[in-house]
Formats: C-alpha cells, sequence, structure tokens
C-alpha cells in the first residue's frame, strides 16, 4: 500500500478501495523492480483480485489502478518467484 501511494502521482482512497494512478516507471522506480517483474506482479495482482486496471493509460500517461484491499489476506502469495 505505502509503494503504491509513493508510486502514484495521485490517489484518492474511501474505504477498503484506492484508485491510484501512476506508470509502471514510477512503480519499478519504488519497488526496484525491473519492468518484466512489475508487470508479473501486476498481472498476479490483477488475477488475485487486488487490483483493478482502468482502459487509459499507455506511452507517457499513467495508468489507473483500482486497489481493493478488501481482497487482500496474509495468505495472498503476491509476489513469490518475482526477482529483484
Amino acid at each position: 500500500m505505502v509503494l503504491a501511494l509513493k508510486a502514484g502521482r495521485h490517489a484518492t482512497g474511501v474505504g477498503g478501495t484506492w484508485r491510484i494512478e501512476c506508470s509502471l516507471q514510477a512503480i519499478e522506480e519504488v519497488t526496484g523492480l525491473s519492468r518484466p517483474n512489475v508487470c508479473r506482479a501486476l498481472k498476479r495482482l490483477e488475477e488475485t483480485g487486488v487490483i483493478e486496471r482502468e482502459a487509459g493509460g499507455g506511452r507517457g500517461k499513467p495508468t489507473t489502478y483500482v486497489l481493493n484491499l478488501k481482497t487482500v489476506s496474509s495468505k495472498t502469495p503476491l509476489f513469490s518467484g518475482l526477482n529483484t
């Protein structure tokens, strides 16, 4: 959550849902992960329902991610198998 807020250009939250606007480059810089690992992590987060990507973003434009904290549990394996 803190990493997402640090990487985001704009974040708003209500209850357990946050909307975060950020670029892949910003996520790479904050996490220290390579672009392929960032993309794999985002895909895994989408598959587990932790985030949803909104249409838009792309070349030079940040993507808006909807972070649903209600779906996160201590047993959710989000980043296993990623190399830094």
